[in-house]
């Protein structure tokens, strides 16, 4: 079995990554797999995944998991999806299995824009988002420029044979192991 975890940002993903999936790998009796080494962090801390990688799952065990925060966007915005797909694409073949989790997108964007204020670099909520379909990133804001669950979900279907969609809400019954 090969598994990659896909969170999107103020999912719990650190948790689920850190504790929760290697728990899964161990009771699955598959080798639970540090990605890190394989994305390359850029100095605006941005992290391409896998860039300039190819067929990287023929490196990797037979059976494997893993999970990275950047393998959603790295800029944790909408507009970069498609990017990190094809990288994706590029080095992983159809019979991986995806947990994409995703969340209330009402409470996703309103967690995004928290973190920000909690961090100090928030500029206004009325300027903290916006559309922009350039790829560069304006600082301290957020892109919705493609923010799009129905079409997430689609993308990943379009390639991967087994695409499971778990919600954030109902992390705690973790239902979705039973896919």
């Amino acid at each position: 079995m090969k598994i990659i975890y896909i969170g999107l940002p103020r999912t719990s993903s650190t948790l689920m990554i850190k504790n929760i999936l290697p728990d899964i790998a161990n009771d699955l009796g598959i080798n639970y797999f540090e990605i890190s080494k394989y994305i390359k962090k850029s100095k605006n801390n941005a992290t391409p995944l896998l860039h300039g990688i190819s067929d990287l799952e023929k490196l990797l065990p037979n059976n494997f998991a893993f999970g990275h925060p950047s393998i959603f966007s790295r800029t944790w915005e909408f507009n970069k999806i498609e990017e990190n797909f094809d990288l994706l694409k590029k080095n992983f073949s159809k019979n991986v299995k995806i947990i994409l989790f995703i969340r209330n997108p009402y409470d996703f964007l309103n967690s995004i824009y928290l973190k920000s204020v909690d961090s100090l670099r928030s500029v206004p909520e009325k300027d903290f988002f916006y559309i922009n379909n350039k790829s560069h990133n304006v600082h301290n804001t957020y892109n919705l420029n493609n923010f799009d669950y129905k079409n997430l979900i689609t993308l990943y279907k379009s390639y991967f044979d087994k695409v499971i969609v778990a919600k954030y809400e109902n992390i705690n019954k973790m239902n979705f192991l039973e896919d």
